[in-house]
């Protein structure tokens, strides 16, 4: 048995790039729009990489930003992530966190939780001196369906739960390469994620109650 993570809005109660930028003081009407296009890849209206392109660049931060922002999330863990990293069975090396957020801020939020490095997936940022100007789209994770593409060349033992928030999770079902879809409602509650779903849980407690009935 294997599980998956989303980390947005899953393993962390927020939106990453939400909080990036409110610290790099972008104005409310900034911020409003790259939520609204955050949420538009959620659903699966645009692309990933369209949603990200978007954002990182009205986000327009610097590398200084990230150990803010990188103590900002900290706080945001889910605190039913104990349920979790308590389930010695699984965690952490059944677990995995494979997210189209990025690696510089990920890393060391999950590896401070417990993950495994080598279980940790996401996307890179592209630099022009300290500036964040995009993101190395040659990573199979910054692709079309790249959740999906990062767990078909891991080639985990079945079954295989994913647990996400948004489309690019519930794709991982849809497309065959887990066997559960279990949609996370703690942050947020997107119907048309949820009505899609095999499982809904509200928080970590939940999930492992689940996982152990079906084992």
């Amino acid at each position: 048995m294997n599980i998956i993570l989303d980390f947005d809005s899953t393993l962390i109660q927020a939106e990453s790039l939400d909080i990036l930028a409110a610290i790099c003081n972008r104005s409310e009407a900034i911020q409003e729009e790259i939520k609204h296009i955050a949420n538009l890849g959620m659903v699966g209206e645009i692309s990933i990489q369209e949603s990200l392109s978007q954002r990182i660049k009205l986000i327009n931060a610097s590398t200084s930003d990230l150990n803010e922002l990188i103590v900002k999330l900290i706080s945001f863990i889910s605190p039913s992530i104990e349920a979790l990293t308590d389930f010695k069975s699984i965690f952490p090396k059944n677990c995995y966190l494979v997210s189209g957020g990025f690696l510089e801020y990920i890393m060391p939020v999950c590896k401070r939780i417990g993950f495994l490095e080598s279980n940790i997936f996401a996307n890179q940022f592209v630099l022009n001196d300290d500036n964040i100007i995009d993101f190395n789209r040659n990573l199979p994770i910054a692709q079309n369906m790249g959740k999906v593409k990062v767990l078909n060349e891991l080639k985990l033992s079945r079954p295989i739960y994913m647990i996400g928030d948004g489309y690019t999770d519930l794709e991982t079902k849809l497309q065959g390469s887990v066997d559960v879809f279990i949609a996370y409602t703690e942050t947020v509650y997107r119907n048309a994620i949820v009505n899609k779903a095999d499982e809904v849980c509200s928080d970590f407690y939940e999930i492992v109650k689940l996982i152990k009935d079906n084992d």
